[in-house]
C-alpha cells in the first residue's frame, strides 16, 4: 500500500512540475547528467520560435552571444529582418512544439535545424540565415600566384587538442589558453616555423609550406560558397572546406606574428571546416598570413583563433577601426 501511494504522489510530482514533458524526457536529461532542465529548454524554443515569428530583433538577440554562429545584430538592423532570415526558414523552425530532449550531444534542434540552441547556457549556437557581410573579391576562394589554396593549407587545433598539446609540452608552453588563441606570437620566440617531431612517431607542423600543401589537390572543388578538397585513404573519405570570410590588412597580420623574418603579402579571416562522412562537422575561425620569410620559402600561418565568425569579425573591425 505505501509503495503505491508513493507511486501516485510521484506521478502527481511530476505532472504538477512539467506540463509539457514527458517522463521519458526527463529520463533523458538524468542520462545526460541533468546539464539541462527539459521544461526549461522547452520554454526557451518556445521563446526563440517567437522572436522569430514577431521579427523581434532584440528578444532574438537575447539567445545570442559571440559564440553564436549567427549574423551581427548591427547588419541585421541595417538590412532588415526580412532580408536576413527567409520565411520558409522561420515557418520550419515554428511549425513544430519545440523537444524537451536534446539531438544528442548535439543539442537541441528547432525545425529541420534551421536553429540549434545550447540547453545549458540556453543561447543559440547556430541559426539559419543569408549572407549579409562584405565578402573578399575571391570568395570563397583564397588566391595567390594564380593558384587557389588548398584546404590542406590551413592548420587548425584538432579536436582532440593533440597537436598543440605537444608543442606546448616540447616548449614549455605554460599559458596554454593563449597559445591555442594567438598562437602567431609564438612563432620564432617560442615555437619553430618548421616540422616538429612528436611522441607518437609523426611529423607536424601549425606552419604549412605553400609549395608542400598545395601537392596533389586534384580533387579540388570551387563551389559558390566554399572550397572543398576530398582526402580518400583506408579509412575512407574525409571532407575538407574553407571559405574566406574577411580581408585583414598586411598591418595587422604583421603584428599578429611579431617575431617573424619576413612579409605578409596577404591575409583573411577563414572558416575551416572538417567531415569524416558523419553528420558532423568541426569547424574553426582563424585569421591566416601568407608570409615569405627572409629565405624567400613562403608558409600559411595561423595567427589568432576565435570562436565564431562574429567575434573575428568584430575584432577586425575594431583593430583597423571600420
Amino acid at each position: 500500500m505505501k509503495f503505491l501511494i508513493c507511486i501516485i504522489v510521484n506521478l502527481f510530482i511530476f505532472s504538477a512540475v512539467s506540463k509539457n514533458c514527458s517522463k521519458e524526457d526527463y529520463e533523458t536529461a538524468e542520462f545526460w547528467n541533468n546539464y539541462y532542465d527539459p521544461e526549461e529548454v522547452y520554454k526557451v524554443g518556445l521563446k526563440i520560435q517567437d522572436a522569430l515569428k514577431n521579427k523581434d530583433i532584440e528578444k532574438l538577440y537575447s539567445f545570442i552571444d559571440e559564440n553564436s554562429n549567427a549574423p551581427r545584430k548591427e547588419k541585421v538592423l541595417e538590412v532588415g529582418f526580412e532580408n536576413v532570415f527567409e520565411g520558409k526558414m522561420i515557418e520550419s523552425v515554428t511549425s513544430l512544439k519545440p523537444s524537451c530532449s536534446p539531438v544528442g550531444w548535439r543539442g537541441f534542434m528547432l525545425g529541420n535545424g534551421g536553429v540549434w540552441f545550447n540547453g545549458e547556457t540556453l543561447k543559440i549556437t547556430s541559426i539559419w540565415h543569408n549572407e549579409i557581410e562584405e565578402l573578399p573579391q575571391d570568395f570563397p576562394k583564397w588566391v595567390y600566384n594564380k593558384l587557389t589554396i588548398s584546404p590542406r593549407c590551413f592548420s587548425v587545433l584538432w579536436v582532440s587538442g593533440d597537436n598543440y598539446e605537444e608543442y606546448e609540452e616540447q616548449y614549455k608552453i605554460e599559458n596554454k589558453t593563449d597559445f591555442r588563441n594567438n598562437v602567431g606570437k609564438y612563432f620564432i620566440n617560442l615555437i619553430p616555423i618548421e616540422e616538429i617531431n612528436t611522441s607518437w612517431g609523426e611529423k607536424i607542423s601549425l606552419a604549412k609550406n605553400i609549395v608542400e600543401c598545395n601537392k596533389n589537390s586534384k580533387n579540388l572543388l570551387i563551389k559558390n560558397d566554399y572550397v572543398e578538397l576530398i582526402n580518400e585513404n583506408e579509412w575512407g573519405k574525409t571532407f575538407l572546406y574553407y571559405k574566406t570570410l574577411k580581408k585583414v590588412s598586411k598591418n595587422n597580420c604583421s603584428n599578429l606574428a611579431p617575431y617573424l623574418k619576413g612579409t605578409c603579402n596577404s591575409s583573411y579571416l577563414v572558416k575551416v571546416s572538417e567531415n569524416s562522412g558523419g553528420t558532423y562537422t568541426s569547424s574553426d575561425y582563424y585569421i591566416y598570413g601568407l608570409f615569405t620569410l627572409n629565405d624567400s620559402s613562403e608558409y600559411l600561418i595561423p595567427l589568432k583563433k576565435f570562436k565564431s565568425d562574429t567575434e573575428g569579425r568584430d575584432y577586425i573591425d575594431n583593430f583597423e577601426g571600420k
